[in-house]
């Protein structure tokens, strides 16, 4: 009988270790999972009138759009990895305490007339906010966006940067 609770104790811990990673994992990854949702061919359409191969032709409806995000002492630096857009793809834009990165991902393709066995890449509209960690100027913010990654610049308002003071 003890070889049978050594068993049961080393499970349980080998599930605890378990869950814990999946939690860690789960929340760093919370926030870069983005939505993608169907493009719709006019405003009044609505989604349950899509036949389900319209809606598997424009992929998965979740991606993962990472960022990184750190500062220095002038400003807010981010990056976002967005492949396959194209600058007119893009808005981006500060609002209070947040950058909102939209775009659209489109199926390049004329028709769908392909066999896929597999179809990971999302596509449709997507929209990212991310919350800075102080104000910005935001007229002064440049972005720049080359090999599928968005670099966005923004400069520290005044009240936010961090001020030296020498100890005497």
């Amino acid at each position: 009988m003890k070889s049978f609770s050594v068993i049961k104790n080393r499970l349980n811990e080998t599930w605890e270790n378990f869950s814990e990673g999946w939690n860690k994992l789960s929340d760093l990854s919370r926030n870069a999972l983005t939505r993608f949702s169907h493009p719709l061919k006019n405003k009044n359409e609505q989604s349950n009138q899509i036949n389900p191969l319209q809606q598997w032709s424009h992929g998965i409806g979740w991606s993962l759009l990472p960022v990184d995000l750190y500062e220095d002492n002038d400003s807010i630096h981010v990056r976002v990895e967005v492949p396959g857009l194209s600058l007119n793809d893009l808005d981006v834009r500060v609002a209070g305490d947040q950058l909102i990165i939209e775009g659209n991902k489109q199926l390049k393709r004329e028709e769908m007339k392909d066999q896929f066995y597999l179809m990971e890449c999302a596509y449709g509209h997507f929209s990212r906010v991310i919350p800075l960690p102080c104000k910005v100027k935001d007229r002064e913010a440049k972005a720049s966006y080359k090999h599928g990654v968005l670099n966005v610049i923004l400069p520290k308002s005044n009240d936010a940067k961090k001020i030296k003071i020498l100890v005497q």
